[in-house]
């Protein structure tokens, strides 16, 4: 391999914080909250989460993503598709455990539901 590639990849692989493997329950939800899918998160990290979805099921290139053991509704990118996994790019978090803001009723509803159903 060209010591060059070998850098450029390296370079490319860094990530703007570091990654946690975890195994939480996720949802994405479309941009004007009309359908969900469920999700486990593999990895996360402040600027991203790999999640895993069910056989078959694709999600939308921009969307949001619910954080549900947490409460935190973000905006999502998906960045690469390799089915069943996803990369998305997350930002600006949103806690929906206070929320009063018409514009994350929906989400707050959805997270509140997913979490009786959990227990």
């Amino acid at each position: 391999m060209d010591p060059n590639t070998k850098d450029q990849t390296e370079a490319s692989n860094r990530r703007a914080s570091r990654r946690q493997r975890v195994m939480l329950g996720g949802l994405i939800v479309s941009r004007d909250g009309t359908q969900t899918w469920d999700c486990a998160v593999r990895d996360q990290s402040q600027t991203g989460v790999k999640i895993r979805l069910a056989q078959g099921q694709v999600i939308p290139k921009h969307c949001h993503f619910l954080q549900l053991k947490d409460g935190f509704a973000y905006d999502a990118v998906v960045e690469w598709l390799r089915l069943p996994e996803a990369g998305l790019t997350i930002s600006n978090p949103y806690s929906l455990r206070d929320s009063s803001d018409p514009k994350y009723k929906q989400m707050r509803w959805l997270w509140q539901e997913r979490r009786m159903r959990t227990g």
